[in-house]
């Protein structure tokens, strides 16, 4: 099983994470420039990426780009709710857009039973939005666990270098939960 990490490196947050993840060596690292297809881009690279694995399957998913509450950035390049530059996915989409979450349903085959996915953008987690979206993808979509901060997510690597550290509180929803749970800023490997 492998890790893999998602970085929009059209945005400062995205190329620091994607630099510190080099210099670490730690999973595999997937980079967006601007586009508009995003969501559906990084599904397919994702799904690419697992091929590689010798199982096949995703271990940690974790996805770096800009967030609002209840709403993850994948790359800049089109309209999404939170921002109207960036290419995401939030909670509103995927209540109202059956093809989104179809599309995102596809890592759900390469998602290993004791994985997880990690939403990195700052305060995805926050406020009911937040926790809406994250038990909606945990149960609904992904069925894994659902990892997101509430305040604005610092990239920084940890002290022992091996992890790159959480910000805040963190939110976070499994299959069966009907809402979230949160511990302090401690490091998820």
């Amino acid at each position: 099983m492998i890790n893999v990490h998602v970085c929009d490196t059209s945005s400062n947050e995205g190329v620091i994470a994607f630099n510190n993840l080099k210099r670490i060596k730690f999973g595999h690292v997937i980079t967006f420039a601007p586009m508009s297809n995003g969501v559906t881009v990084m599904v397919n690279k994702v799904l690419a990426e697992a091929e590689q694995s010798p199982t096949g399957m995703i271990k940690k998913l974790a996805i770096w780009a800009h967030g609002g509450p209840g709403s993850q950035g994948i790359s800049r390049g089109a309209e999404s709710k939170f921002n109207a530059d960036w290419a995401g996915i939030d909670l509103q989409t995927l209540a109202n857009n059956r093809e989104m979450r179809d599309t995102l349903r596809r890592l759900w085959d390469v998602l290993d039973w004791n994985g997880w996915v990690e939403l990195r953008g700052c305060q995805v987690g926050a406020g009911a939005a937040g926790s809406q979206f994250l038990t909606l993808l945990a149960n609904a979509i992904w069925e894994v666990p659902v990892y997101a901060g509430e305040v604005d997510q610092a990239v920084v690597v940890d002290g022992s270098g091996l992890e790159l550290a959480w910000t805040g509180t963190v939110h976070v929803a499994k299959p069966g939960m009907t809402g979230t749970s949160t511990f302090q800023g401690a490091i998820r490997r």
